[in-house]
């Protein structure tokens, strides 16, 4: 838990900042998530809460004699949520050029929503929101829907009955992903070794890169944002904050599953490895994409998991593989859910969004760029 931080102040020094995308392979068509770290010339000023607001224009009346009399309130004020983000174009990301017009900075191209390169491989930036920018505009691709239920809405002071604000459709978001992508953004600050706070914008839109010149290694990149501010406890790479109990009584619907291993397999059964108490394993099925969660026991079939997977919800895997008899160490990766059910009848998103050598998956691993080595690195 996390220990008391009264006067603990910190500044961006004590801070990452990340963006994360969505990259799409044109050797494969498989989709992964990229992410790399920037370092920024200052703190990143950005707005909290929600996109919705309480707020209302509004207009004084008077009574005759000219007192004041009250307000009349009129249309709801919309927060126009931006960010203007700084930092330090390193030598070590310049790589070489992937097309014409293309930044041959790794952080830029990917601020931008343009391609970059993963080895031989040219990668093309897909949006958050779903949006592919070929012609015609393609949006809502699958992979999309790991972040169906984390982009919604929040009304402002709502409350749903168990304390958790009350979820609406992004209609912001919604208006504007036919005419371009979104990025990730997300800053955590540490402060101290038990205690992280962040916050993450999911749906950040590009609109303009500047470099002045006499300062070669400052870029500024502008973006309108069209979701709420996540307050968060580690980066998106590293898991889920706040993640949903996988429960075996009761059929509530969770959104949130941090699963100790993710196996995606022709069988999509139990897995046959032992576990730990409590541990929780997904095991999807390679075929049809079908999902079902198992919670340790004395075995993976003992107590079976009653919890109903809604549809966009999310699900990290701290480790993956392909085998039901092997135990996973490492692969992290995330799951989204396109079809809601119980375990055994919810369907995955798949992660092929365009032809190419690749197999069809359901299984999004993640990539970090890794500056030592000037290339990207499977988590």
């Amino acid at each position: 838990m996390a220990k008391d931080t009264v006067f603990s102040p910190v500044n961006y020094q004590l801070g990452e900042l990340y963006v994360t995308v969505f990259g799409e392979n044109k050797t494969t068509g498989v989709v992964s998530l990229y992410t790399i770290a920037l370092t920024p010339d200052e703190g990143m000023s950005f707005m909290l809460g929600t996109v919705l607001t309480n707020a209302r224009d509004k207009q004084m009346t008077y009574q005759q004699g000219g007192d004041r009399a009250s307000y009349i309130f009129q249309n709801a004020v919309t927060n126009e949520k931006t960010v203007s983000l700084t930092f330090m174009d390193d030598a070590v990301y310049w790589k070489d050029t992937v097309v014409a017009r293309v930044d041959r900075n790794v952080i830029t191209a990917m601020l931008m929503g343009d391609s970059f390169k993963d080895g031989s491989n040219i990668i093309k930036v897909i949006g958050t929101n779903g949006t592919r920018m070929v012609s015609p505009v393609e949006t809502n691709a699958e992979p999309y829907n790991l972040f169906g239920r984390l982009g919604m809405s929040a009304k402002p002071q709502s409350d749903d009955g168990t304390g958790k604000p009350i979820l609406v459709p992004n209609k912001d978001n919604n208006s504007f992903k036919i005419f371009g992508i979104t990025v990730m953004i997300e800053a955590l600050t540490t402060y101290d070794s038990q205690t992280k706070k962040g916050e993450r914008l999911i749906f950040s839109a590009p609109k303009s890169a500047t470099k002045v010149d006499g300062q070669p290694n400052k870029i500024t990149v502008e973006f309108d944002v069209f979701s709420d501010t996540m307050v968060t406890d580690k980066l998106f790479k590293d898991g889920l904050t706040g993640a949903d109990t996988v429960a075996t009584t009761g059929t509530e619907s969770i959104y949130s599953i941090h699963a100790d291993y993710v196996i995606s397999s022709s069988a999509g059964t139990a897995p046959t490895f032992a576990g730990v108490a409590g541990e929780v394993a997904v095991s999807i099925d390679s075929d049809s994409g079908i999902i079902n969660i198992f919670k340790y026991g004395t075995d993976w079939t003992t107590v079976p998991v009653t919890s109903t997977i809604g549809a966009g919800a999310m699900i990290y895997g701290a480790t993956s593989g392909i085998d039901l008899a092997t135990k996973p160490t490492t692969g992290k990766c995330y799951v989204g859910v396109k079809t809601a059910g119980a375990t055994g009848v919810a369907v995955a998103s798949k992660t092929k969004t365009a032809s190419g050598t690749g197999t069809e998956g359901y299984v999004i691993a993640i990539k970090e760029f890794e500056p030592a080595l000037g290339t990207w690195v499977t988590l």
